[in-house]
């Protein structure tokens, strides 16, 4: 299956923001199914300032990612996760 996927990082002195954009393209033959994305969290980032602003995600501290599931995303559908978090100074 064919999907766009989109990112932004914004950095600033104190803070860094990921977005991820997934968008299933209208060619594929069939929705998308059962999936994840993954944002691994680098080790300047703080991780007790972590926050997921959108999607429905689960931050694992020890291994340092966020891991969002989506259980069913319609062909020419798109939806965005993102999260912020305060770098170490």
């Amino acid at each position: 299956m064919k999907q766009l996927l989109e990112q932004k990082v914004v950095r600033s002195k104190s803070k860094i923001q990921i977005a991820i954009q997934v968008r299933s393209k209208l060619t594929n033959p069939d929705d998308l199914s059962k999936f994840s994305i993954v944002v691994f969290i680098p080790w300047r980032v703080n991780g007790n300032s972590v926050t997921i602003l959108t999607g429905d995600g689960e931050f694992d501290q020890w291994k340092r990612c966020i891991t969002w599931e989506m259980e069913h995303l319609p062909k020419g559908q798109s939806f965005m996760v993102s999260e912020i978090g305060r770098a170490h100074v």
